[in-house]
């Protein structure tokens, strides 16, 4: 049936190529998305109001890529819905209809986090080589026509192909009939969580849908978790649920006493030849497969976004590189402040030993200093970006892109920087993402207690108070005492025994190398933007989104030298474009 499906429904994005001759043309963005990005686990959030009932925020956001769906908000519901947004289905009735004043808004939360993708039931086609919009009767693409001049940094708007929506439709109807599944006349307009399901199962190798299918926690019908309005019933739910239950992995007697979440593999899974030993059904999130053993090897790095295979041609190399490093290991505090995660079962288990859960990613982005090129795309299309400290993307997508799913900061935050950004309950710069404090045995443990005696900034404090501030947040992590020190005490071993360092090491180091070593332990591939500058620009410690010169308190010099060397990236090309790719440790075999 998933087989089936596929072939009958493929999945692509209006893209440029296909309406040269349009006017409009610079609205549609290059390339299709499905071949701009691929993901091991993605969340399909409903919006119903039965997910009131549940605590999936963490879950939610922990998954390598979040869906969501027209209007629906995180704001204030992150406790239920999560707090991520990576990509958001609008109908074409968006902004026309709903959501008029959020889509329009600079500040609104809603359309600036995440990318666009449009719904499309035939309402824009392709006819000559150019957009046919006839049948758009409420406007849609004039809307991305003004909503791409209005804010010209933003990332495009992606447009389902024509005939996606009516292929879905068609493969509902047959199922139906062949089925008699389906107990009353079928209304002919698919909902967008329909849509958003199919088009997650080309893009994902593991797609969770939560309360789309809903479960018995509760009895109101047609109703939004942000709205507690009664909805009217303008599409086929009942057949649209009975055909996804179908297609699940779950259990029905599991989903409906009250989990509302259901499990595909997808057709990446499904539709190749079994292997002995596969995985065929999953109950939860920590149940996934540790499918790494069968992968296949290649010797060059995976494109951006895409899930990639391990690599053994270039271990001998790297080896004598890595093997101290990933001696350091990443372990995250368990203290008072961190609770346990229940989904996923994280008491006292190291960050790093995480290999199959979904806080694994393949492919990472790292952004740094001042960045002057065109990457937000290539940025946001990673399965996790990390930012540092007070970096913000709001009026500089261009550039850094717009997601943010971690932060790491250091223990000044906020006691000298960032005061009011984080705690302000409006700013997105730390309500974004899961915060990582930075540990250079500031914050110690001591007799099974915290130790904050080398906390000058009191970081450990302002902690304790943000999570009293904002309970429904995602809980901080800290990194391990030494964590910071080790690589430190690495990064001089390296420039005593290579002599590659000109100058006196700095005992300070930056957020920088701290992050890329970490995420090093969480990713199979690390992109790392501008951290080596490249010859694009001549200035000098300058933050993108500040042009007041810094102080040079770290050894940058010698943190660039050892990243350099550890990188798979020919020089020239790094001189080029400031890109470092690495590879993560869990490739690395020693």
């Amino acid at each position: 049936m998933s087989c089936k499906l596929k072939k009958k429904v493929p999945f692509s994005t209006i893209t440029r190529k296909q309406a040269p001759q349009d006017k409009n043309k610079d609205v549609l963005p290059e390339e299709s998305l499905e071949k701009l990005v691929h993901f091991n686990s993605c969340a399909v959030v409903s919006s119903s109001h039965a997910l009131r009932f549940h605590s999936y925020g963490q879950e939610i956001d922990s998954h390598d890529a979040v869906l969501r769906f027209n209007c629906a908000p995180t704001h204030k519901f992150e406790q239920f819905v999560g707090n991520r947004t990576d990509f958001r289905l609008i109908n074409t009735q968006i902004p026309h209809r709903y959501c008029t004043e959020e889509f329009w808004s600079e500040n609104s939360t809603i359309f600036r986090h995440g990318t666009l993708v449009i719904r499309n039931m035939n309402a824009i086609n392709l006819q000559r080589q150019k957009i046919n919009n006839k049948r758009d009767k409420f406007r849609c693409f004039d809307n991305l026509i003004k909503y791409k001049k209005t804010y010209p940094n933003r990332a495009l708007p992606f447009i389902q192909r024509p005939l996606f929506g009516n292929g879905v439709l068609a493969e509902l109807v047959e199922f139906c009939k062949s089925t008699n599944m389906c107990d009353t006349k079928m209304r002919p307009n698919l909902s967008s969580g329909i849509l958003g399901v199919v088009m997650m199962m080309h893009l994902c190798n593991l797609v969770y849908v939560y309360e789309l299918v809903p479960s018995n926690k509760d009895d109101t019908e047609v109703m939004y978790y942000f709205n507690e309005e009664k909805q009217h019933d303008w599409h086929p739910y009942s057949h649209e649920r009975v055909y996804i239950r179908t297609l699940s992995l779950t259990p029905e007697k599991i989903h409906t006493h009250s989990h509302g979440r259901l499990l595909y593999f997808t057709f990446q899974e499904q539709c190749k030849k079994p292997k002995t030993g596969d995985l065929s059904t999953f109950a939860s999130p920590s149940e996934k497969p540790a499918n790494r053993s069968s992968m296949e090897e290649e010797s060059t790095a995976p494109r951006r976004g895409s899930a990639p295979r391990g690599v053994s041609l270039m271990c001998s190399t790297l080896c004598t590189k890595l093997i101290r490093t990933k001696s350091l290991g990443l372990d995250a505090l368990s203290t008072p402040l961190k609770r346990c995660l229940s989904t996923l079962e994280l008491t006292l288990l190291s960050i790093g030993a995480m290999t199959n859960f979904r806080l694994e990613h393949h492919a990472c982005a790292k952004q740094f200093g001042h960045l002057l090129t065109q990457v937000h795309l290539s940025t946001d299309s990673h399965d996790a970006v990390l930012r540092f400290n007070c970096a913000p993307t709001h009026k500089f997508e261009q550039f850094v892109g717009n997601r943010t799913d971690f932060r790491l900061m250091n223990t000044k935050i906020p006691h000298v920087f960032c005061t009011e950004e984080f705690w302000s309950e409006n700013s997105t710069m730390f309500r974004h993402g899961t915060l990582v404090v930075r540990n250079m045995n500031g914050i110690n443990l001591e007799r099974q207690k915290i130790s904050t005696k080398e906390d000058k900034f009191h970081c450990f404090d302002n902690l304790i108070k943000y999570r009293k501030t904002y309970p429904n947040r995602a809980v901080p992590f800290i990194q391990r005492p030494q964590f910071g020190n080790g690589v430190l005490a690495e990064l001089v071993e390296f420039c005593k025994s290579t002599r590659m360092c000109d100058t006196k090491i700095r005992p300070s180091l930056s957020s920088g190398i701290l992050g890329v070593v970490m995420m090093m332990h969480l990713c199979d591939w690390i992109y790392v933007y501008e951290l080596v500058p490249s010859n694009k620009d001549d200035t000098k410690l300058m933050y993108y989104y500040n042009e007041e010169k810094q102080h040079n308190w770290h050894p940058y010099n010698h943190e660039r030298v050892y990243i350099k060397t550890l990188s798979l990236t020919p020089e020239k090309e790094v001189e080029d474009t400031g890109v470092v790719v690495l590879k993560g440790f869990p490739h690395t075999k020693c």
